[in-house]
């Protein structure tokens, strides 16, 4: 259904995420980020922030609300989607709250240092 290509901490702090849709049927709508141990929610964006091209179905997710980097704990992102992507108004605000429960589950990626540190030290 979709694909990441990259997760990264953001130019202004946070996590910025870039990937690709698979297929033109579904279009990326909400991702949650929360902790792997405690499932507990870390932050959660809508299509307000997010950017797409249609044409080649590339989108970047811009998690600027969290003041904690890519891996400084264990976290995992879960990104959920929706029928009939062109009526997704991306990077525009709005005001209902994300219901998850009407999405469809899309993916699950694990945030982790790559590469690990503790092994790059090793190689030296």
């Amino acid at each position: 259904m979709l694909a990441i290509t990259r997760i990264s901490d953001g130019e202004d702090g946070g996590i910025e995420v870039r990937g690709r849709m698979l297929v033109g049927s579904h279009g990326l709508y909400a991702v949650n980020l929360s902790y792997m141990e405690t499932k507990k929610r870390v932050a959660e964006v809508g299509f307000e922030k997010m950017e797409y091209d249609r044409e080649n179905r590339e989108f970047i997710v811009f998690l600027n609300e969290i003041e904690e980097n890519v891996g400084s704990s264990k976290k995992i992102l879960r990104f959920y989607v929706r029928r009939d992507p062109d009526t997704i108004e991306y990077g525009k605000p709005r005001e209902d709250k994300i219901k998850l429960k009407d999405l469809e589950f899309g993916l699950a990626c694990p945030c982790i240092l790559y590469p690990d540190p503790r092994y790059v030290n090793e190689d030296e």
